[in-house]
């Protein structure tokens, strides 16, 4: 069973997460990534938590991506440095809200089946082909037989 409630230290680096405060984490907490990963391996509701406040961070970047663009102080080389790079990594870190392409799941379909199937109706229309063409033939030879022998008779 799961603790449901979080440590103080794990709330302040969540805090720190959704600040987009990855550097002090280490200066003022004292936690590296390595640290980071454990505790994300250990507690999957940290884990979780830890992904939402990501989730979390991101989004405000991009809501300050367009506070940005309005900013008329900023110089425009700095300004279109952050904001191809914050662009960029929302593309990574969330491609289904922030990615460039469109992703297309495939899936493979058995045909096999289908195609038994329809090799099954095509041999049976084969054989209705050809009992109506045997039929029709008898049918013509029985009739000319029958000329002839009017004919001959």
């Amino acid at each position: 069973m799961y603790d449901l409630e979080l440590s103080d230290k794990e709330l302040k680096i969540l805090q720190y997460v959704i600040e987009g405060r990855r550097k002090e984490l280490k200066e003022e907490l004292g936690i590296g990534p390595y640290e980071l990963h454990g505790m994300m391996t250990r507690s999957e509701i940290f884990s979780c938590a830890f992904r939402k406040a990501r989730e979390i961070y991101l989004t405000n970047a991009a809501d300050e991506l367009i506070e940005l663009a309005h900013d008329q102080n900023l110089d425009p080389m700095r300004l279109r440095l952050k904001s191809d790079n914050t662009k960029w990594l929302l593309s990574k870190m969330m491609p289904a809200v922030y990615g460039d392409k469109v992703q297309v799941q495939i899936e493979t379909v058995d045909l096999t089946g289908a195609l038994e199937d329809a090799r099954a109706r095509a041999k049976i229309a084969q054989r209705t082909t050809d009992v109506v063409t045997d039929a029709v033939v008898k049918q013509v030879s029985h009739t000319e037989s029958e000329e002839e022998s009017d004919i001959f008779g």
